[in-house]
C-alpha cells in the first residue's frame, strides 16, 4: 500500500508537488489526475454562478479566451485609449515586481497566457501558480502549458472566496479582470491577504464605475445583467485599505481601473 503511494506522488509533475506543499489540509490530500493535468481540489461543489461565470465554464470561450474573447471585451471596457493586452502583460509584471525564485499566485488565471508569462520570468528556481474554477480553462490552460514548455508552472482548480493555501505561500498575486464576477470579492481580497507574504504585492484589473467609467445608471444596468460587480475607484481604495494593502498605483481606463498594491 505504501509502495503504490509513493508510486503516487512520483508520477505528479515537480510543479504539482510543489504547489500541493502550498495547499491546507484536505486540499493537499486531493490526488492528482494525470489526464487533466491540473489538481482539482474542490471536485464537484461550484461556486455561486451569474451569466458571466457561466461563460466562463464553456469550452467554446475557452478556446477563443486568450486571443479573442479576453483582448475584445477588454477593449471595449478599456476604450479605444486603454492598454493592449501586451501592455497589460507588462504593467501587471511591473506591478507585481516578479523576479526569478519567486512564487506567484495567477488567480483566476483563465488558459493561463499571464501564468505562462509569470512562469517564464520565475524559472527556474520559482513557481507559478495557476488558479481557476473552470475546468475547461483549466484544460486549456494546460495544453497552452505543454506546448510552451513551462516547467515551473502548475494549475490547481479551487473557489475563489475561500482559497485553500497556507498563509504567506505567495510572494504576489495576480487577479486581471476576474475580482468582478466573483460572488463575495472583498472576502477573496482578505483571502489574497491572508495568502501573501509580508511585503507581498498584488496586481488589479477591475471595473470602474468612477468619472470618466461607466455612467451610474448604465453600470447598475450592465452589472444586474451580467451578475458582475461594479466597482468605484474609492471603494477599491477603502476595501485594500480594509485588507492590509497600501496602493502603490491605480489607473483608470475606460470602464476598468488597475491597482497595484502592497502588504503591509
Amino acid at each position: 500500500m505504501a509502495g503504490a503511494t509513493s508510486n503516487k506522488t512520483k508520477a505528479e509533475p515537480d510543479s504539482i508537488v510543489r504547489a500541493r506543499a502550498l495547499l491546507k489540509s484536505p486540499a493537499a490530500k486531493r490526488e492528482f489526475d494525470p489526464k487533466t493535468g491540473f489538481l482539482d481540489v474542490i471536485g464537484d461543489r461550484k461556486e455561486p454562478v451569474n451569466p458571466a461565470t457561466i461563460a466562463m465554464q464553456l469550452p467554446l470561450v475557452s478556446a477563443i479566451y486568450e486571443r479573442w474573447w479576453r483582448p475584445g471585451l477588454t477593449r471595449i471596457a478599456k476604450g479605444l485609449n486603454g492598454p493592449s493586452m501586451s501592455a497589460e502583460y507588462a504593467s501587471a509584471h511591473q506591478l507585481l515586481k516578479i523576479k526569478r525564485g519567486d512564487t506567484v499566485l495567477d488567480l483566476a488565471c483563465g488558459p493561463g497566457n499571464f501564468s505562462r508569462r509569470f512562469a517564464r520570468a520565475v524559472a527556474p528556481d520559482g513557481l507559478v501558480v495557476g488558479y481557476d474554477g473552470s475546468k475547461s480553462m483549466l484544460d486549456r490552460a494546460v495544453h497552452e502549458a505543454a506546448q510552451d514548455e513551462t516547467p515551473s508552472l502548475a494549475f490547481v482548480r479551487g473557489e475563489a472566496t475561500a482559497l485553500p493555501f497556507k498563509a504567506k505561500s505567495f510572494d504576489s498575486v495576480c487577479c486581471f479582470a476576474a475580482l468582478h464576477m466573483f460572488p463575495k470579492p472583498f472576502e477573496t481580497l482578505a483571502e489574497i491577504a491572508r495568502v501573501l507574504k509580508p511585503g507581498g504585492h498584488v496586481a488589479l484589473l477591475t471595473t470602474n464605475v468612477s468619472a470618466g467609467g461607466l455612467t451610474a445608471f448604465s453600470a447598475n444596468a450592465f452589472g444586474v445583467a451580467s451578475g458582475m460587480k461594479m466597482f468605484k475607484e474609492d471603494q477599491m481604495r477603502a476595501e485594500l485599505k480594509k485588507a492590509g494593502f497600501k496602493i502603490d498605483s491605480q489607473e483608470a481606463a475606460g470602464a476598468t481601473q488597475m491597482i497595484g498594491a502592497v502588504l503591509v
